[in-house]
């Protein structure tokens, strides 16, 4: 149990450090872009954070991340379409079965659309709704079940993005995201999102 506890410490003190760092090259001025090229309305949306996924009788924790496109829409790009690829993986050590360690692995394909629901300056509130297709594999050590569903699912979320004044990246925090798929598939998620613009030249 406590190896378990100073695993999950360390995931979260990994985690804090990445928004720490993502902040600071935000804030890092850095032209990136020369006067011949513009930016386009594409851009690579990268992911990374914690989350837990549902097993009987003790949730897993774990990490996430995730790599894709997105399209931005409209005149102020309030409207975004990400499909994406994402993995996570989860362990559990229950307490009371110290040898009875388990593993949850998540492969899936997402797609997902986001819109600013509300917008001051270079901050918005955003909502997104999106589907997943995923690869859910349950691992009981000592046990031996390895066992591997297929699941459909949606994936509500809710954030804030930061849009620096003339800046070709972007940063979203989303506290929480839910998984509901099928196959009793659920797991949470927090994350930190970095887009990132295409340039396009002239």
């Amino acid at each position: 149990m406590k190896i378990a506890n100073k695993q999950l410490l360390n995931r979260i003190v990994a985690f804090v450090t990445t928004i720490i760092a993502t902040i600071a090259f935000i804030q890092t001025p850095i032209t990136v872009y020369s006067q011949e090229t513009l930016i386009s309305n594409s851009s690579i949306k990268l992911a990374l954070g914690l989350g837990s996924a549902q097993m009987t009788p003790r949730d897993a924790q774990g990490f996430v991340f995730s790599a894709g496109w997105q399209a931005n829409y409209g005149a102020k790009n309030k409207l975004r379409i990400n499909p994406n690829l994402s993995y996570g993986k989860f362990e559990s050590a229950y307490n009371f079965l110290p040898k009875k360690n388990s593993t949850i692995t998540s492969t899936s394909i997402d797609f997902t659309v986001h819109y600013d629901a509300l917008r001051y300056r270079s901050f918005s509130l955003v909502t997104s709704l999106g589907n997943f297709i995923t690869k859910y594999r349950v691992i009981v050590q000592s046990d031996s079940i390895d066992s591997t569903t297929l699941s459909i699912g949606l994936k509500p979320s809710i954030g804030i993005r930061f849009v620096p004044k003339n800046s070709s990246i972007a940063l979203e925090y989303k506290p929480i995201t839910l998984y509901f798929g099928t196959q009793n598939v659920f797991y949470v998620t927090s994350t930190i999102n970095l887009d990132i613009k295409i340039a396009k030249c002239k």
